[in-house]
């Protein structure tokens, strides 16, 4: 009864579609039959169409409601990363701002932030991650800045450096970003001092802008250079070049 009832509803809608077809033909204007066989063909089509919505493949709402939580908690927690600091910038002006661009071919020499001089933003100002320095603000405009990064080979400044060695510090500079294995090279330290893996290299604050205490990267070996006459030592960033996102400016307190 049911097959009987489902072809006499598919012969209709055909049915209804030739006559349609027909009117259109006769290039005439709209009368109201026609229109109420129009509005009686798209209810028809719309009824007899539904079944076959059952057939289409379901949407996992759960799983992409559970992707977009997580990226969610990802941008949350970097944010508040962000927020974490070391008690040695308490004296300074924290300015917290967003990557807005990346250039693919100086993807290790600068990026661009959302805050500019009307935020507080100065040249020359050191620019952190999670306490962790990348870079000082290169240029700034109005509305944005660039940040030049540690990693960058344009970076002509050297950073002066300490490593806390027996309740002491060591001094020396960072002079180089070796790319090829992602690592900071050190120099002018004293030959004889002993230096051991994961000791933290930390900004001195003897160098223009850079306060002192701001975490570097962590200690992974030491080598001579290529003459054999003075020590290198490797270190870690403790920041992921590749994903930054949020950045906190050092400014100056007015």
């Amino acid at each position: 009864m049911n097959i009987k009832k489902k072809r006499t509803n598919f012969l209709l809608v055909i049915i209804i579609v030739i006559l349609l077809f027909f009117f259109a033909l006769l290039q005439r204007n709209i009368l109201m039959p026609e229109k109420i066989i129009k509005d009686i063909s798209l209810i028809s089509m719309e009824v007899l169409s539904r079944p076959f919505h059952f057939f289409k493949p379901p949407i996992d709402y759960d799983e992409n409601l559970k992707i977009q939580i997580e990226e969610l908690e990802y941008q949350i927690a970097l944010l508040e990363e962000a927020y974490d600091f070391d008690s040695n910038l308490l004296n300074k002006k924290l300015i917290n701002a967003t990557v807005l661009n990346r250039n693919i071919g100086l993807w290790f020499d600068n990026l661009t932030i959302n805050k500019g001089s009307q935020n507080g933003v100065n040249k020359g100002a050191p620019v952190i991650v999670s306490g962790v320095l990348i870079g000082v603000i290169e240029d700034v405009s109005y509305f944005n800045s660039h940040v030049q990064l540690l990693t960058s080979a344009k970076m002509t400044s050297k950073v002066s450096v300490k490593i806390n060695i027996d309740d002491d510090y060591e001094y020396g500079v960072l002079f180089k970003y070796d790319e090829k294995n992602d690592l900071f090279l050190l120099e002018g330290f004293r030959e004889e001092i002993d230096i051991a893996d994961d000791m933290l290299v930390t900004t001195t604050g003897l160098t223009e802008n850079y306060p002192p205490g701001i975490i570097i990267g962590k200690v992974v070996d030491m080598e001579y250079d290529s003459y054999g006459l003075s020590q290198v030592i490797r270190v870690k960033p403790l920041v992921n070049y590749d994903q930054i996102h949020y950045v906190t400016v050092l400014g100056e307190k007015n």
